[in-house]
């Protein structure tokens, strides 16, 4: 049996302390410690597997993992596969050993979902390269471009550095769930970092994750969507108008109705 070790700085960490519920820390160290994890931090662990660990409903545990995927954004989940993907695993468990990459690439291998199988391939190629992005596209969205296709995250080409490296690598996944959706407007989004000034603030990836979920909430960066004018082919003609208007029994009856009246008058 793997021993799995959890740093105990994990309760001084100020997401897991403040917005965690008592649920989703007794769910995170689950995640965390659980027989069926490995190395790649991708592995199958069923909804009912996890409600027979954690003594949690199935109700609850498909609410818990929705909560992880969509507020705290540190996991993704394939219900087909019964795959967990948990995001920035390689912060932590990964060295730039070649022991480790064998051993990975093991892992890497009985990965079925193909989209996991390609953040953790590229997690390790860029954890070697000290690249703080790290493209993801979540189970949830259908877009097929990566980060790199936006305006977000671009790195400058007199710059060796991302033109938002002062966010940290959790800051930067946020950014890369958002900016995969097809309601996120990008320019809304740079609008509002500009003018927020987040990179001088003290603490700018802590500011930047607590303002950033607000204004989601809100739908700040939510594109505008007009509707579309009726299409002129479904209209009827005036000439169908007027000979409908001349078949309509109702006006007959009430011709009828209307002669009736004359002559009694």
């Amino acid at each position: 049996m793997a021993i799995r070790y959890v740093d105990s700085e994990l309760w001084n960490d100020s997401k897991f302390a403040d917005d965690f519920t008592p649920e989703d820390k007794f769910f995170w160290l689950m995640i965390l410690t659980t027989r069926y994890g490995n190395l790649a931090g991708c592995f199958e662990f069923s909804i009912k597997q996890m409600a027979k660990d954690s003594g949690y409903s199935v109700e609850v545990v498909d609410k818990l993992i929705k909560r992880f995927i969509e507020v705290h954004m540190m996991i993704d989940y394939n219900y087909d596969t019964k795959e967990i993907l948990i995001l920035n695993w390689h912060k932590y468990n990964w060295t730039k050993s070649p022991k480790i990459k064998i051993s990975l690439d093991r892992y890497i291998d009985k990965i079925k979902d193909e989209r996991f199988k390609s953040y953790v391939k590229e997690s390790y190629k860029q954890y070697c390269s000290n690249t703080l992005s790290i493209p993801y596209q979540y189970i949830s969205t259908t877009i097929t471009n990566t980060i790199s296709n936006t305006n977000i995250g671009k790195e400058n080409s007199n710059d060796k550095e991302s033109e938002y490296s002062y966010l940290d690598s959790y800051c930067q996944s946020l950014i890369h769930k958002a900016a995969l959706n097809l309601n996120f407007d990008n320019d809304k989004f740079n609008d509002w970092l500009e003018s927020l000034d987040i990179k001088s603030k003290d603490k700018p990836s802590a500011y930047f994750t607590k303002a950033f979920k607000e204004e989601l909430l809100k739908g700040t960066f939510n594109k505008i969507v007009k509707p579309e004018p009726p299409k002129t082919d479904d209209l009827p003609s005036w000439e169908e108008m007027i000979d409908d208007l001349n078949n309509d029994p109702e006006k007959e009856k009430l011709s009828d109705e209307l002669a009736k009246e004359k002559k009694i008058k």
